[in-house]
């Protein structure tokens, strides 16, 4: 099976997913907005899905703004290949490699059955 690669807007960070209130929690403005515009994009690409175990590769563009954490984009990027059923479940992501790049314009995701390498 060969990988599904898919671009997408850069997400918010981990920190700015939800919010809490009256005794909830809930998806922020701010999520709720970029999981429609990441959505609308992905559909858009027809990825093929990667059932099982998978690794996940992340090219995320640099922020003008270096007081941003590599490791908070994934929770968002995972969450929305679940939603949109590319993978199975975030769970069977067996590594992730993450950096950022100088070129480009928001996310590059590799999705690859794990094993490939």
């Amino acid at each position: 099976m060969r990988a599904t690669e898919i671009f997408l807007p850069l997400p918010p960070s981990a920190n700015k997913l939800w919010r809490y209130g009256q005794e909830r929690v809930f998806k922020s403005p701010e999520y709720q907005s970029w999981l429609e515009e990441a959505g609308y994009k992905l559909n858009g690409q027809h990825p093929r899905p990667v059932p099982g175990p998978y690794k996940l590769t992340i090219l995320a563009q640099r922020p003008p703004r270096r007081h941003r954490d590599l490791g908070n984009l994934e929770k968002a990027l995972s969450d929305i290949l679940v939603r949109h059923k590319v993978v199975d479940d975030d769970a069977w992501c067996d590594a992730i490699f993450a950096r950022w790049v100088t070129t480009g314009e928001g996310v590059a995701l590799r999705i690859e059955p794990a094993g490939v390498e």
